[in-house]
């Protein structure tokens, strides 16, 4: 509109001021100061009205979807939204990765110690539990009598307790790490202090199924392969 605001509301001014000069020169003559604010009434809602239209709300029309906000008549949209209502979504629209992950062109990418489509899961929980195994010397090809070896959760969120391998050498859990569905026994000595006899080794999960390797030391080198089920 071509009426400035500022200046329209300088000349409603500078107008009702002279009015009121007229008025008070008047102040006897009680229809005339009557007429005058009357006046004054009208000159001032023109100028509130005309003033409104000018400041038309720009958002008035518009319809941002998803969460979107107008602002100044643009939709200002939520992350994984564009287009100019909001309305096109991205790969990641509508994905809640859980427990740290972050959404990556619609595939969540979970932090270290969980797994599933939402990391929903943590990688550990599939190796707790206890197992029937089933070792054999890997040189020799002798069966260890079968037994029962436990693994439970260690205190950090990538690392498990493995109790009674190799059917309960030794007397304290070995340490295994967690990577994805492997484990790892970092060579270790458990009953350090007692002897010095280590362990070192690997599985893998598969179907249910643990499948080991792993070394012992006890003076002598021992290898050994197992089934966990």
């Amino acid at each position: 509109m071509g009426i400035r605001p500022h200046y329209l509301f300088k000349q409603i001014f500078e107008l009702l001021l002279a009015i009121a000069l007229v008025f008070f020169k008047l102040k006897y003559m009680k229809s005339a100061s009557r007429i005058l604010l009357s006046s004054a009434l009208t000159v001032l809602s023109f100028g509130v009205v005309t003033y409104t239209a000018c400041k038309k709300d720009k958002c008035k029309d518009i319809v941002c979807q998803n969460g979107g906000v107008c602002s100044g008549g643009v939709c200002n949209c939520p992350t994984n939204y564009s287009g100019s209502h909001c309305e096109v979504a991205g790969p990641c629209a509508g994905i809640v990765c859980q427990n740290g992950g972050t959404c990556n062109n619609g595939v969540c990418a979970c932090p270290s110690g969980y797994e599933g489509a939402f990391c929903e899961n943590e990688s550990r929980a599939k190796f707790t539990k206890t197992w029937n195994a089933t070792d054999t010397d890997s040189y020799n090809n002798n069966p260890v009598s079968p037994y029962q070896p436990v693994i439970s959760n260690d205190t950090s969120l990538t690392h498990v307790r493995i109790s009674l391998i190799r059917n309960g050498f030794f007397s304290h859990d070995v340490i295994a790490t967690v990577n994805g569905d492997s484990l790892i026994i970092p060579i270790q000595q458990p009953d350090a202090g007692i002897n010095s006899y280590s362990i070192s080794g690997s599985a893998v999960y598969i179907n249910d199924t643990l499948y080991w390797h792993y070394q012992m030391t006890t003076p002598g080198i021992a290898n050994y392969k197992g089934t966990w089920r």
